[in-house]
């Protein structure tokens, strides 16, 4: 009968006396597990030279009830196996089979600033001790694939957790890495991916927390090296502080939100550089302040709905900042602000999205060369404002629709053409209608001409 016990590894201190301290050239490897109420233990000695192409293969772990590896060698685990115990993971790692590491209730402890996916799954708990390797890039790798080439995947099928600082996570060339399970930590996740790696969370959402030195700036995912990587939210209910930062802003990648509510938090920032873009996928997101760090001369990101049905965008800014994206597809965008803020939301640039604009709270000024011309309705609310000053800033098929508090105002000598006006829930005739220093032509219905200071 297989004993459920806790093994006991001697320190790689102990090992290396053992062997009679191999040289820097030698790289060691231990595994250690238990089975039938005995304890075994295999050590591989490799040459430093041979690590990379000469892993350790564990061919047949079946019943195995604890397991630990330990040592600088990578260790290679090739193939699935059904033992329900622990596993320790001292070691680098590979992964390249369904199961592997086991099933069932046991759980995976890694300590080790390596663990690379070729094709597997994990089918049990996974934390990372991030603590103890702080200032180590400790992380998750996904092999890439070549031209022509099956890509690779890494699926984690329960929940990853993390208990300090950082996490890396780098799916390489096409490779794709799938959380099923969920992922917590305390800090923040860094993404590095290499030509088209992406990356899943589906079924349990991510939840970052900061309980470490005083900092809300490091609660956060963010974007690293690399180019080309998509991550994907298929799960609603994701927790962060900020989705990248003004220092390091998500760039060259691609972001998708394929269910409602993925991002559901007034309170949440978004940090963009350049050649970036937020495919909404047809579905509503709420965030707080979006703000878009490009230099010169580097083109904006994009903020997008790739399918027919309309999404909703739920921007609630903290600060003035220019929207400096690019905004397309059928896309509607509400604008509110933060608790005690007025800020004003500039737009300066051509928009080319197709949905309705809102504006709950706050400014939003159309500058001089900014304008959305394919906006169906544009709705102002409460006592928020909303200022023109070129006449192209909406569409001649745009319908305005302002509450009585809320105000309009289009620069001195600017005619902006729109289909329909309504002020205060009645609808306005046709005609031509002062506000500001400038003139609003309505073009449907009929009417008279009215006046408003």
């Amino acid at each position: 009968m297989t004993k459920l016990c806790k093994t006991i590894v001697p320190s790689i201190s102990a090992l290396a006396a053992a062997a009679f301290m191999p040289t820097a050239a030698t790289a060691t490897a231990t595994y250690t597990y238990e089975n039938n109420n005995k304890t075994y233990v295999a050590t591989v000695t490799s040459a430093e030279t041979a690590i990379s192409s000469g892993a350790i293969d564990v061919l047949d772990a079946n019943a195995i009830t604890n397991f630990v590896v330990r040592g600088t060698a990578r260790l290679h685990v090739d193939k699935g196996s059904s033992f329900i115990g622990d596993v320790s993971v001292n070691a680098p790692v590979r992964l390249s089979a369904a199961n592997s590491l086991g099933v069932g209730p046991g759980q995976i402890y890694v300590t080790t600033n390596t663990v690379t996916m070729s094709g597997a799954t994990v089918d049990k708990p996974v934390s990372f001790d991030t603590r103890a390797l702080w200032g180590k890039q400790t992380g998750l790798a996904v092999w890439g694939a070549g031209e022509g080439e099956t890509p690779y995947a890494g699926v984690f099928k329960k929940k990853v957790t993390f208990n300090y600082g950082n996490l890396y996570i780098y799916p390489y060339v096409r490779s794709r890495l799938v959380f099923e399970g969920g992922l917590e930590g305390n800090g923040y996740l860094i993404f590095s991916s290499l030509r088209g790696g992406t990356i899943v969370f589906t079924n349990m959402p991510i939840k970052l927390t900061c309980n470490y030195p005083a900092s809300a700036e490091n609660d956060h995912v963010v974007d690293s090296s690399g180019f080309s990587r998509h991550i994907i939210f298929a799960v609603a209910g994701n927790s962060m502080k900020r989705f990248s930062k003004a220092d390091a802003p998500f760039s060259l990648g691609e972001l998708k939100t394929t269910v409602d509510w993925a991002f559901d938090d007034t309170s949440m920032y978004m940090y963009f550089g350049h050649d970036s873009k937020w495919d909404l996928c047809g579905t509503s997101q709420r965030v707080g302040n979006i703000q878009f760090v490009v230099k010169s001369g580097e083109n904006p990101s994009i903020i997008t709905n790739s399918l027919a049905k309309s999404a909703v965008l739920y921007m609630t800014p903290e600060w003035t900042d220019s929207l400096n994206v690019a905004l397309g597809g059928n896309l509607s965008v509400d604008f509110s602000v933060q608790p005690g803020k007025n800020p004003t939301t500039k737009i300066d640039r051509a928009m080319t999205a197709s949905g309705d604009i809102v504006v709950n709270a706050g400014t939003l000024a159309f500058m001089s060369s900014g304008s959305w011309a394919n906006a169906t309705n544009v709705t102002v609310k409460g006592s928020s404002k909303i200022t023109l000053a070129n006449a192209g800033a909406l569409g001649k098929k745009a319908n305005v629709d302002l509450a009585s508090n809320s105000s309009l105002e289009i620069a001195s000598g600017v005619t902006v053409n729109v289909r329909t006006l309504t002020v205060g829930g009645v609808l306005r005739p046709r005609g031509d209608y002062t506000f500001g220093s400038g003139t609003l032509h309505v073009s449907h219905p009929c009417g008279f001409v009215l006046s408003f200071r």
